[in-house]
């Protein structure tokens, strides 16, 4: 399905990243570019679309219409999103934007006027704080049995960080580097992840009764897949065990 947007990005803009995500809210689409200036000066922007109703019921139209316009002062990379628990934002998604100012920046709802503000990254995620270069891929995986998540970024100066953090304290961190930029980093298991199904759709498709014991899942092992763009693509395997010191190369990836 094609969707018009009234305020999309201008002619002749160019797109960096794109992210979405639902939430109790409804619908949220992040947008960043960069367009050049009346004195031809590069700008970047931020554009975020929201709309209305629960995660079921959003309609894309409504989405369309509503768009909020932050303008930035550093080059846009990855946009993202993840969960975020604090006093204030109790437990809402944000998006998470990294930049070419060395920094990572958290913008979150506010509850009062509905719109995006930017608030600092370290009161949420303290392993995202003094960064030794500007960060081209993160990855979260958030671990909800143990009460914990595990964050991983790179960045363009081959820095690689793997980090342990539980009630927004870091609990354990691993760190390496790459001859050159990491291109991309991926947390995963091997073990197949379930996804909810509706009743009608079981029935339909004469599925088996879902296994409700998510405990299991806590105790896969965690591997981390890293890309690099002179490099090898390498896998570093059960990384909450074995840190970044055991690893496998990806034949015919370089």
């Amino acid at each position: 399905m094609a969707l018009q947007i009234s305020s999309a990005p201008p002619r002749g803009a160019d797109i960096v990243s794109i992210d979405a995500f639902n939430s109790f809210s409804g619908l949220h689409v992040g947008v960043t570019y960069i367009k050049d200036g009346h004195t031809h000066l590069q700008k970047p922007y931020l554009n975020i679309y929201c709309g209305k109703g629960t995660e079921s019921d959003t309609k894309l139209e409504s989405v369309a219409d509503t768009c909020q316009t932050i303008e930035l002062d550093f080059v846009p990379f990855q946009l993202t999103h993840t969960k975020s628990i604090d006093n204030e934002l109790e437990d809402h998604t944000v998006f998470l934007l990294s930049g070419g100012d060395e920094k990572i920046h958290m913008f979150a709802k506010d509850p009062m006027n509905q719109q995006f503000v930017e608030r600092k990254v370290e009161d949420c995620f303290p392993e995202f704080q003094n960064l030794p270069s500007s960060v081209i891929w993160m990855d979260i995986y958030r671990d909800n049995i143990n009460g914990r998540r595990i964050s991983c970024f790179a960045c363009q100066n081959g820095f690689l960080k793997v980090v342990v953090v539980n009630e927004n304290e870091v609990r354990n961190e691993w760190s390496s580097m790459h001859d050159g930029p990491v291109s991309s980093v991926k947390i995963f298991t091997y073990e197949a992840k379930q996804y909810s199904v509706s009743d009608e759709l079981k029935e339909v498709l004469q599925l088996p009764e879902e296994n409700k014991d998510d405990t299991k899942t806590a105790n896969y092992p965690l591997h981390l897949l890293v890309t690099g763009v002179i490099e090898p693509s390498v896998i570093y395997e059960d990384i909450l065990n074995n840190g970044l010191s055991k690893l496998s190369i990806l034949p015919d990836s370089d």
